[in-house]
């Protein structure tokens, strides 16, 4: 048995194990969300799933665009250096702001079984150059490269969205 290089390793908010060995030609697996309802088991070993089962996979990236209208800063420069403040308020505290609430990817067997894996969650979103962030999307990135190096087809029609199911009760 060859070795498996750990992309993804944390039971922690993602809950999710992905692992590849190029030598075996396969993947291990570990996540909550394996065909349909979220299901944890920390007794569950993980699912090894031969490259060539694997028919397509999706990758999804969620995110929010926060609009700021610069009043607030508008109305604190003011206070603080009049007329001339709240014009540079407004100006300078104008934009948007990007904000990335899950990152992950699923894939689909010719067994039928289907894996949805989170990398990154959060329910009020973070800046595109939070660390965790940046991790999840070097993360996608390997598994993406995998993928396509193994001939799998990149499903872009396929949607999943984990957002409920972190609320939802949990299986055992």
């Amino acid at each position: 048995m060859g070795d498996y290089k750990s992309i993804v390793g944390a039971i922690s908010t993602v809950s999710s194990i992905v692992k590849y060995s190029v030598e075996d030609q396969s993947w291990q697996i570990y996540t909550r969300w394996k065909n349909g309802a979220p299901k944890f088991s920390l007794r569950r070993k993980l699912d090894t799933i031969p490259f060539n089962e694997v028919s397509e996979y999706t990758t999804f990236i969620e995110s929010d665009v926060e609009h700021r209208s610069g009043l607030g800063r508008a109305i604190g420069f003011g206070i603080l250096f009049g007329g001339v403040g709240a014009v540079v308020g407004a100006i300078t505290g104008h934009g948007e702001r990007v904000k990335i609430k899950q990152i992950g990817f699923a894939l689909k067997t010719n067994g039928g079984d289907e894996y949805v894996v989170p990398l990154f969650f959060s329910n009020s979103g973070e800046r595109p150059s939070n660390g965790q962030v940046k991790v999840a999307l070097n993360q996608l990135d390997t598994i993406d490269s995998i993928l396509r190096q193994t001939g799998v087809t990149l499903n872009a029609n396929w949607h999943t969205d984990i957002n409920g199911w972190f609320n939802s009760p949990v299986i055992q």
